[in-house]
């Protein structure tokens, strides 16, 4: 693997990162400050996701637009089955939950 496999990689690497935890700070609200004392409240996945658009031009820049794709679709089946797992077990612990109850 040469030096620009390996940029590529950690690239790749920020990305499903930065991705996966702006999935998982979209339940956190942060304060972003206020503007005339009117707080701003956003999401805290929000910082996470606008990584994502940096990472993924670059890699289309750098790369090309198809290894850009891939960085996206490998996402995707990366996440999915994770996902998955994560919806059934609190489908799961809801259920035992309410039996108890």
């Amino acid at each position: 693997m040469n030096a620009d496999d390996r940029k590529h990689v950690v690239l790749l690497g920020l990305f499903i990162t930065s991705l996966t935890a702006s999935n998982y700070l979209a339940a956190k609200i942060a304060t972003l400050g206020s503007i005339s004392g009117v707080s701003l409240l956003v999401p805290a996945g929000v910082v996470a996701y606008a990584a994502t658009f940096t990472i993924t031009d670059i890699i289309g820049e750098v790369y090309r637009e198809k290894s850009s794709e891939d960085c996206c679709a490998r996402w995707f089946y990366f996440t999915a089955p994770h996902t998955t797992v994560l919806v059934c077990s609190n489908d799961l612990a809801d259920r035992s939950f309410s039996a108890r109850a």
